[in-house]
């Protein structure tokens, strides 16, 4: 290749513009696709289900964009060639998506999704752009994936869960999920801690308040049926056969837990027996036992019906019904 004298192209400061601004768009294009190829802050993780292919033309195209404009600063006969082949690989690919004709209807209903790095496709979320997205720390996006986690497992059984599964729901990637749980089941783990702080919680906060003990098994009881209201696939967690340890280790510790609290709802009814409030005959064990069959019987229809809202809807009454039957009767 040949350099063309200064005499054959024109010495304009238009030149030396384009040059800049190819410069500058060409070191811009390197860091974006690089960040992503190493990772860097958090990157992937931001540009959400990225292409690999698209990362690695940017990157590519980010060295020929430097390269263009050094070739222009210099008056290469070569510059305006490589020019031109840049710009038609990058008007290429998107072409199908400046022809992707989406009604207003259908924009309402799915969005049009431009991801970092230009991919362009349909996504079922609000139109957003990733590069905009809102950075979490890295104990809200571990705690964001453990309900994600959850959320899949009540769909498709805790079994068949995959992370894939998990970062598609969040709109992440595989690797995103991995750089914060290396193993599939530190993200059991974290469900058991996710769910077990939320039942000691409640159990907590019912020990504290002062309130009678018959209050306070109202309390104990539908609280934990808003926990499973809003965690749905706990029930299925808790009868699971899967013996990979992550998962044994988060039923045991379910079951720990439903240990706690019929020890809760045991000691309440000895508590109200003996204020008078319950009949003095009443068993605190069987209360429990009959207690925690409400509590039952009403996942077990959620389970079937895959509708969690019942388990508040009937709890109220039906613990109703079941602490006037504990109640002395009134005297005439």
């Amino acid at each position: 290749m040949s350099n063309i004298s200064e005499q054959s192209l024109p010495s304009s400061i238009w030149l030396r513009v384009v040059a800049v601004a190819a410069a500058i768009f060409g070191v811009a294009t390197l860091f974006s696709a690089g960040s992503i190829v190493l990772d860097y802050g958090s990157s992937r993780e931001l540009a959400g289900a990225y292409v690999p292919f698209v990362v690695w033309f940017n990157l590519a195209a980010g060295i020929l964009y430097v390269a263009a404009a050094a070739g222009i600063w210099q008056r290469s006969s070569w510059a305006a060639g490589l020019s031109v082949c840049i710009a038609l690989a990058t008007a290429l690919p998107a072409i199908p998506c400046a022809l992707l004709v989406v009604s207003d209807e259908d924009r309402r209903r799915t969005g049009v999704s431009y991801r970092f790095l230009g991919r362009c496709r349909h996504h079922p979320v609000p139109l957003e752009i990733s590069g905009m997205r809102t950075r979490k720390s890295a104990t809200d996006r571990r705690a964001e994936i453990a309900r994600a986690a959850l959320d899949v497992a009540f769909h498709v059984g805790p079994g068949q869960v995959s992370t894939g599964m998990i970062a598609d729901r969040l709109g992440l990637t595989q690797p995103a999920i991995y750089k914060h749980f290396p193993r599939k089941q530190d993200i059991w783990l974290a469900v058991a801690d996710h769910l077990s702080a939320l039942i000691a919680l409640n159990i907590e906060r019912a020990t504290a308040a002062p309130v009678a003990p018959d209050v306070r098994l109202r309390m104990l009881v539908m609280d934990h049926l808003e926990v499973v209201r809003d965690n749905p696939a706990l029930p299925d967690i808790m009868v699971m056969r899967d013996a990979r340890e992550a998962q044994d280790e988060l039923r045991s510790r379910m079951q720990a837990n439903m240990a706690k609290l019929r020890s809760e709802l045991a000691e309440n009814v000895r508590a109200a027996v003996a204020q008078g409030i319950f009949r003095e005959a009443l068993d605190p064990a069987d209360a429990a036992t009959l207690l925690l069959g409400i509590i039952q019987s009403l996942v077990l229809r959620m389970l079937m019906g895959r509708d969690p809202q019942i388990l508040l809807q009937d709890g109220e009454r039906l613990l109703t019904l079941q602490l006037v039957g504990f109640s002395m009767p009134e005297k005439k």
